[in-house]
C-alpha cells in the first residue's frame, strides 16, 4: 500500500508472506485498513507466529517500491545474497513478439495476411476434451481440432506453415476450471473433493464442491499430462485460476465414487498449494527444459501466496513470467485505457520482483 504523507514524501508498506503465513491488508468496518496475517504451513507448531511489515519512505515512487521489497527481501532472508537488489524487469532485452488465441491456425492465417509472424503461439482456453466444466481426458476437442487427428497435428502446421518457434497451450491449475471428471481419473490418480468460498468462477456459487488430484498424485497427474502435450510439440503452458487454490474452504480425500461416495478425513489446505505449484514447475522443467523464462506463464495468481516468497528473494535467477493484470478485452475499447492503467500501476511492483509481467496483450 502507497501512503502520501503529510511532508510530501510517499510510504509504502508491504506484509510479509513465508511459508509459515501470508499477509495483507483488509479494509475494516470502521472504514480503517487492517494488516492480517493467516497461518499457512500446516508443519508450524501450535504458538504465536509473528507477522512482518516493511515499510519504506522517499519522495519518488518508483524508488520508494522498489526500497520496500528490498526491505522485504532482508527481512526475510537477512544473508549477503538477499541484499543484492533485482535487476528490474524493465532493464532486460525485450523478448520475442508472441500472440494467443481459442482458434488457433485462423488467428495465424490472419496473423500472416496482416504481416505478422509471432515467435510464440499460445492456445487459449477452448482446445481441451471438457464437459461441464470438467475436464475428461488428456485429449483435445474434436471440435477444436476442426478435422485434424491431434494436437501434435496441429502444432506441426503452426510451425511449418506459419513459422512459429514455440507454441503453448492454457490449463488451470486444476486442470481445467472445475477440475476433473471424478469417473475418469479415480483409476489412475488419488482425488479429493473440495468446497471454495465465494471466489468467483464461470458459474460456481458460494460452496461448490469439486474435484482435483490429491496433493500425492498431482505430480504424477501433471507429469503424465505434461509428457502428452510435449510429445506433439508443445513447449510451454499457460495456467490459469491459480488464486482459487486461495478460495477453498475445504479438501477431503475420495475413497469410493459407487456404490455411494466415501470421503476421507480433512487435508490441510496449504498442502495443495505447495503441491500443486511444486508439480507444474517440476513437470515443465522436465518436459519444457524450465518453468522460469516464459516457460510457463502463471496466471490470475496476484496473491501474496503466488507473487511473494521466493518471487521476491530473487529465486534461482531465472524469472517467472505473471499475468500483470485482468484479462484484456480487445473488442471492448472503453476499458482498454483502465487495462493498460492497471498494468502501469501494477508494474511498478511486480517489475522489482523475481517476475516478468505479463499484460495479456
Amino acid at each position: 500500500i502507497l501512503i502520501k504523507l503529510k511532508s510530501g514524501q510517499i510510504a509504502a508498506l508491504l506484509p510479509l508472506t513465508t511459508a509459515a503465513y501470508m499477509g495483507g491488508f483488509r479494509g475494516s468496518s470502521n472504514e480503517s485498513i487492517v494488516v492480517r496475517f493467516e497461518r499457512d504451513a500446516p508443519t508450524v507448531k501450535a504458538g504465536a507466529v509473528f507477522g512482518k511489515v516493511a515499510v519504506a519512505i522517499g519522495d519518488e515512487l518508483r524508488d520508494v517500491v522498489a526500497k520496500v521489497v528490498l526491505a522485504a527481501r532482508i527481512i526475510d532472508s537477512p544473508s549477503s545474497e538477499s541484499k543484492a537488489q533485482v535487476k528490474p524487469f524493465g532493464e532486460e532485452k525485450t523478448p520475442p513478439i508472441g500472440a494467443t488465441s481459442t482458434n488457433a491456425l485462423a488467428a495465424l492465417d490472419t496473423f500472416t495476411k496482416s504481416g505478422i509472424r509471432p515467435y510464440s503461439f499460445l492456445i487459449d482456453d477452448a482446445w481441451q476434451d471438457t464437459k461441464d466444466f470438467r475436464i475428461q481426458s488428456f485429449g483435445s476437442m474434436p471440435s477444436f481440432l476442426d478435422g485434424l487427428n491431434d494436437l501434435g497435428e496441429l502444432v506441426k502446421k503452426a510451425k511449418e506453415d506459419f513459422g512459429v518457434k514455440q507454441v503453448g497451450v492454457w490449463h488451470t491449475i486444476q486442470g481445467y476450471w472445475c477440475g476433473v471428471e471424478p469417473s475418469k481419473f479415480i483409476d489412475k490418480y488419488k482425488l479429493v473433493k473440495v468446497v471454495k468460498d465465494g471466489y468467483p468462477g464461470p458459474f460456481e456459487p458460494e460452496g461448490y464442491e469439486y474435484y482435483i488430484p490429491h496433493p500425492d498424485d498431482v505430480g504424477r497427474f501433471f507429469d503424465d499430462y505434461y509428457s502428452i502435450i510435449a510429445s506433439y510439440g508443445v513447449s510451454f503452458t499457460k495456467v490459469d485460476n491459480m488464486a482459487s487454490l486461495d478460495n477453498l474452504v475445504s479438501a477431503r480425500e475420495v475413497l469410493a465414487l459407487e456404490p455411494t461416495e466415501s470421503l476421507g478425513p480433512a487435508l490441510p489446505i496449504p498442502s495443495l498449494r505447495i503441491a500443486y505449484k511444486g508439480a507444474i514447475k517440476a513437470g515443465a522443467e522436465k518436459h519444457f527444459g524450465s518453468s522460469e523464462g516464459g516457460r510457463v506463464i502463471w496466471c490470475m495468481g496476484m496473491t501474496p501466496r503466488m507473487i511473494l516468497g521466493e518471487q521476491v528473494g530473487g529465486g534461482s535467477g531465472g524469472r517467472s513470467v505473471l499475468r500483470n493484470s485482468d484479462d484484456y478485452y480487445p473488442n471492448e475499447p472503453d476499458s482498454h485505457r483502465y487495462h493498460i492503467f492497471t498494468n502501469v500501476v501494477n508494474a511498478m511492483f511486480t517489475s522489482q520482483l523475481n517476475l516478468v509481467p505479463d499484460l495479456d496483450m
